[in-house]
C-alpha cells in the first residue's frame, strides 16, 4: 500500500482519512486498536511560540482507497510530550551514531586496504601470527619461505620456519618482542637462509597478536664472511700489504708491512707509501707509477730498500681500487722481500755461467790434449833418436813446452770438474803439516804464517796433488793480498755438521752436495779485502786483479772442490781481509784403513803377449801412439772407429793382447765398440783413453771389466808403464 505523507494545518491536525475516521467511531478503542495496524513515526517537532502540538501519520494496514481524508488534532499531556522529546533526541543520536558508525567502518576499511597494499609492496617480509600460527604475510614474506601462494603458510606453525636448535628460544624473544635477531631460517624445501627479524605485539580485534618483519640477510652475511676471511688473508699474509687513499698516504697497513719497514702498523698510517722505499713526489719513477696507476692500470717493479751491505731488494706492485664512476679512489700496495731470492738466483746464474764456462775450458782442454798428444809423442820418440846436441836442446825445449801447456790444461780441466782424481783417504791437517816448508817458502817474507790445525779428523777421500793445488792457490792468493806490507795468514782445519739450508749459502762447489758431515780448511789473512764485485767474478776463468796473473787459480779451485763433491764459503770486506773455507765431505772409515783398502786395488793380471790395437778417430793419435808402441818393441794393428775395431779384432783374434780405445768416435763410439769386444774376447785387456778425468770417462763402464785408464796428453815413458801394470809385466 503506497504511503500518503500527512499535510498540516496551522492547528498542526493530522489529515486522517474520513472512512478510517468512521470506523474508528463504530468501533471501541481496544478494538481499533487491535484490528487497524497503525505505524507512527515521529516527525518534526514545530513550535510556533504556544503550546507544542505532535502529529502522527496514521497508515491503516488494511486495504481499501481512501481518497477522502480528515485532520483531527492530537492533544498530548505534558509528561507525554517530554518523554516524546527525549525518545526522539535519543533517535536522532542513533542515526547519527550509525551515520558515524558507517563512515568510521568504511575509513577503516580503506585504511586497511592501503596498509596491505603497502605490506604487499615492501620489499621487507611481513607475516602476522596468533597462537603461535600465521594468520597473514606479504608476497616478499612468501617469496622468502619458497612457497607459490600465501595459503601454503597460513595457519601452519610459525616455529617451522625457524632452525631446530634454535626455534624454541627464538620462538620466545619474538613473544616478547625483544630487539632485533639474525637467525636461520627454513623455506618449505628445507633450505636455510639468513634472516634478520624484527617484532612487535599488538591487538588485533581483543586477540594478542605479533606483527614480525624479515629481511633476507643471507648474501650480507656472505659478503661479511668474505670481508673477515679476506681482512684474516691481508693481516696474516707473510708480504707486505698496505691500502692508501687515492694520493697515495697509508690508510691499513699488515704486520708484514711494518716488519718489512720495522715500525708498527699504526705507525704506517698517515705516510706516503713511496717515502718508505726513498721516494718522493716529483721524482720520475714516482711519477711513473701514479700515472700508471691514475690511469687504472697496475704498475710492477723492483725497489731497493736501505743502503749498504744491509740494502735489501723490494718487488713491488701497486693496483688501483675504482670508485662506481671509475675513478681511483684507493691504492693497493704490495710488498715482497726478495733479497735473498735474488741472492739464490744471483748465485744459480753465476754457477750456471761457471758450468758454462767449466764446458766450454774442458772442451777446449780435452782438444788440446788431443793435439800434446801428438806434439809429445812425436817429440819424445824425436829425441830418442836424435844425436845432435843443437836438436836435443830444441826437443828438449819443446817437450818441456808441450809439458806447461798439458797443465794449463789440466788447470782448465779442473776448473771444469773433469780433471784427472787419483782418490786416497788421507788426514786434511797431516797434509797440511807436510806442506808447510813449500808454503812458506812460497809466500812473501814479511807475511807470517799461522796454523790452527784440528787433531784426530775424520779421513776425506781426496787427489792428493788436486787438494795441494787448492792449498796453495788459496795461501797464495792470501799473501798477495797484503800489497807488499806485513800481515798474518792462519790455515785452519775443522769438521761441523751442515744441513740444507748451509749449503744453499755457500758461494760455490757442487750443487748435489748432500747435508752431513764435513771437514773444512780455513785460509784467511788480514789483507785488503776484496768488494762485491770482485767477488761475484772471483771464480771466472781468466779474471783476475794480479798484472802477471792468468786468471786461472781460483776457477781451477772450485772446479777441484766441485769435483770433489765440496763446497766453498768466502767472506770478505774492502780493508778487512778475506776468508776462504773449502768443505770436503768426510769418509766414513780412518785414513788407514781406507789406505789399506786402496792398496789392494792395483793388482794386475801377468802379461801374456805383447800386440796392441789402437783405436782413435783422429789420425795423428793413433799414428803417434803407434810410433810410441813400434819404438818399444810392441805389434800394432789400427782402426778409425769402433766398426774397424771390432773387424780388425775378429780378423785377429788370437794376435790382440790389449787395446787402446777413444771415447768419441763416428760410427760405432768407444762404450758400444767395448761391450762388442767384450763379446768377441770376454779376457781381451782395454784400456780407455781419453782428454777427461777418468771419473768422467769411466762413468758407463763401471762394473764392465775395464782394464784400466789412460789420461790424454801422454808420454812414450807413461804409455809403456800403464800397459807393463796392465799387462803385468813391469
Amino acid at each position: 500500500m503506497k504511503l500518503r505523507m500527512p499535510d498540516f494545518d496551522s492547528d498542526h491536525a493530522a489529515t486522517i482519512s474520513r472512512a478510517l475516521v468512521e470506523n474508528a467511531l463504530r468501533m471501541r478503542s481496544m478494538a481499533f486498536l487491535s484490528q487497524v495496524k497503525m505505524s507512527l513515526m515521529l516527525d518534526t517537532l514545530k513550535s510556533d511560540g504556544g503550546s507544542l502540538s505532535y502529529m502522527r501519520k496514521i497508515k491503516n494496514s488494511v486495504s481499501g482507497n481512501f481518497d477522502d481524508w480528515v485532520t483531527l488534532p492530537v492533544k498530548i499531556s505534558e509528561e507525554a510530550r517530554e518523554l516524546q522529546q527525549i525518545t526522539l533526541t535519543m533517535e536522532r543520536r542513533r542515526e547519527e551514531l550509525r551515520s558515524f558508525l558507517a563512515e568510521q567502518t568504511q575509513a577503516l576499511r580503506k585504511s586497511e586496504s592501503r596498509f596491505r597494499q603497502l605490506f604487499d609492496l615492501i620489499p621487507d617480509g611481513v607475516g602476522v601470527y596468533r597462537h603461535g600460527c600465521w594468520r597473514y604475510l606479504n608476497p616478499a614474506a612468501v617469496a622468502m619461505f619458497g612457497a607459490s601462494d600465501e595459503r601454503r603458510l597460513i595457519d601452519t606453525a610459525v616455529i617451522d620456519r625457524l632452525c631446530p636448535e634454535n626455534a624454541a628460544l627464538l620462538a620466545g624473544q619474538m613473544e616478547m618482542s625483544k630487539g632485533v635477531f639474525e637467525e636461520r631460517l627454513l623455506r618449505l624445501d628445507g633450505s636455510e637462509f639468513w634472516g634478520e627479524l624484527r617484532s612487535c605485539q599488538f591487538d588485533d580485534q581483543g586477540t594478542p597478536s605479533v606483527l614480525l618483519v624479515m629481511r633476507d640477510i643471507t648474501r650480507r652475511k656472505q659478503s661479511a664472511e668474505r670481508i673477515h676471511l679476506l681482512h684474516a688473508a691481508i693481516m696474516q699474509s707473510d708480504e707486505s700489504v698496505m691500502i692508501l687513499d687515492a694520493a697515495g698516504v697509508v690508510e691499513l697497513a699488515n704486520p708484514a708491512a711494518a716488519r718489512l719497514f720495522d715500525c708498527t702498523p699504526e705507525q704506517l698510517a698517515g705516510r706516503m707509501a713511496a717515502a718508505l722505499c726513498g721516494g718522493e713526489s716529483g721524482k720520475a719513477l714516482c711519477d711513473r707509477i701514479d700515472e700508471c696507476v691514475q690511469n687504472g692500470q697496475s704498475w710492477n717493479g723492483e725497489l731497493t730498500l736501505g743502503e749498504g751491505e744491509d740494502a735489501r731488494m723490494i718487488a713491488r706492485r701497486v693496483s688501483p681500487v675504482l670508485d662506481a664512476h671509475g675513478r681511483v679512489c684507493h691504492q693497493i700496495v704490495v710488498d715482497r722481500d726478495i733479497t735473498e731470492e735474488r741472492r739464490r738466483l744471483d748465485r744459480m746464474e753465476h754457477v750456471q755461467r761457471l758450468e758454462s764456462l767449466g764446458v766450454l775450458a774442458g772442451g777446449i782442454a780435452h782438444d788440446f790434449n788431443n793435439l800434446l798428444t801428438v806434439i809429445m809423442g812425436h817429440t819424445a820418440v824425436a829425441r830418442t833418436g836424435a844425436s845432435d846436441n843443437v836438436v836435443l836442446e830444441s826437443l828438449q825445449v819443446i817437450e818441456a813446452t808441450g809439458q806447461r801447456a798439458a797443465e794449463l790444461c789440466n788447470q782448465m780441466l779442473a776448473y771444469s770438474g773433469k780433471g784427472q782424481f787419483v782418490v786416497r783417504p788421507l788426514d786434511l791437517s797431516e797434509l797440511v803439516l807436510d806442506m808447510v816448508r813449500l808454503l812458506e817458502i812460497s809466500i812473501a817474507k814479511n807475511v807470517q804464517l799461522r796454523y790452527e790445525l784440528a787433531t784426530a779428523l775424520p779421513a776425506v777421500e781426496v787427489d792428493l796433488s788436486q787438494i795441494r793445488q787448492v792449498i796453495m792457490n788459496l795461501v797464495i792468493n792470501a799473501s798477495e793480498s797484503m800489497d807488499g806490507g806485513n800481515g798474518e795468514v792462519v790455515v785452519a782445519t775443522g769438521e761441523a755438521t751442515l744441513d740444507g739450508k748451509a749449503l744453499q749459502e755457500m758461494d760455490g762447489g757442487d750443487d748435489t752436495a748432500l747435508p752431513g758431515r764435513y771437514i773444512w780448511l780455513e785460509v784467511r789473512d788480514n789483507g785488503c779485502g776484496m768488494d762485491a764485485v770482485t767477488r761475484q767474478r772471483l771464480f771466472e776463468p781468466f779474471f783476475t786483479t794480479k798484472f802477471t796473473g792468468r786468471g786461472l787459480g781460483m776457477s781451477a779451485t772450485l772446479g777441484i772442490v766441485r769435483g770433489h763433491r765440496g763446497v766453498i764459503r768466502i767472506s770478505s770486506l774492502p780493508g778487512q781481509g778475506t776468508t776462504f773455507r773449502v768443505w770436503l765431505p768426510a769418509a766414513a772409515a780412518s785414513a788407514e784403513k781406507l789406505a789399506a783398502q786402496a792398496e789392494e786395488v792395483g793388482l794386475r793380471p801377468e802379461l801374456h803377449g805383447r800386440s796392441i790395437l789402437v783405436v782413435d778417430d783422429e789420425e795423428a793419435i793413433r799414428s803417434v801412439a803407434a810410433l810410441m808402441l813400434e819404438h818399444a818393441g810392441f805389434r800394432v794393428w789400427q782402426a778409425a772407429d769402433g766398426m774397424e775395431a771390432i773387424a780388425q779384432l775378429e780378423a785377429h783374434r788370437d794376435d790382440i793382447d790389449c787395446v787402446l780405445l777413444d771415447m768419441t768416435m763416428p760410427r760405432m763410439g768407444g762404450e758400444e765398440a767395448f761391450g762388442e769386444m767384450r763379446r768377441i774376447r770376454p779376457d781381451i785387456r782395454v784400456v780407455l783413453c781419453s782428454g777427461y778425468d777418468q771419473e768422467t770417462a769411466t762413468l758407463h763402464f763401471t762394473g764392465k771389466g775395464l782394464a784400466g785408464f789412460l789420461q790424454k796428453p801422454f808420454t812414450p815413458a807413461q804409455l809403456i808403464a800403464r800397459l807393463h801394470e796392465i799387462m803385468g809385466d813391469g
